[in-house]
């Protein structure tokens, strides 16, 4: 005469739930253990990374603005103006604008990048004819900022 009869089924609700817990905290020990792995290795530093100086040239920048009936040409604070000129079917002159862009393409000749900046009074069509005179003149990457 036993207590138990054998068909018992032994409810395993409790330990899948357990088991789940322990796979979450598992896995999230796991990507803690990937940075703090990550972060030792950062931390070697050989001595010649160290004696390397901060780099103490000043950056270069170079923007044209378009301002009322003027052209300004700046390179860092050195600024060139130049006069706005429409010929007759509304197209800006740049003869003198193409001088400067030739001088600064012989200071820099790595350099690919200028800012155009223009009011909101600005036609379109003089920005635009501004802008594919930079790209024509070598200055790939012009950024444009209107105000």
């Amino acid at each position: 005469m036993s207590a138990t009869s054998g068909d018992d089924e032994l409810n395993l609700v409790p330990f899948i739930d357990l088991f789940s817990v322990l796979i979450c905290f598992l896995l999230m020990t796991a990507v803690w253990m990937n940075i703090d792995s990550l972060a030792t290795n950062s931390s070697q530093v050989t001595s010649s990374d160290q004696d390397t100086p901060p780099p103490t040239e000043k950056p270069i920048s170079l923007s044209v603005t378009i301002i009322g009936n003027e052209i300004l040409m700046s390179e860092n604070e050195n600024v060139t103006k130049v006069p706005l000129v429409l010929d007759t079917q509304g197209r800006p002159q740049t003869e003198k604008m193409l001088e400067v862009l030739a001088g600064w393409r012989k200071t820099y000749p790595d350099k690919r990048d200028v800012v155009l900046n223009t009011e909101n009074r600005v036609l379109y069509q003089t920005m635009i004819a501004v802008f594919d005179t930079l790209v024509g003149s070598g200055w790939t990457d012009v950024g444009v900022s209107t105000q």
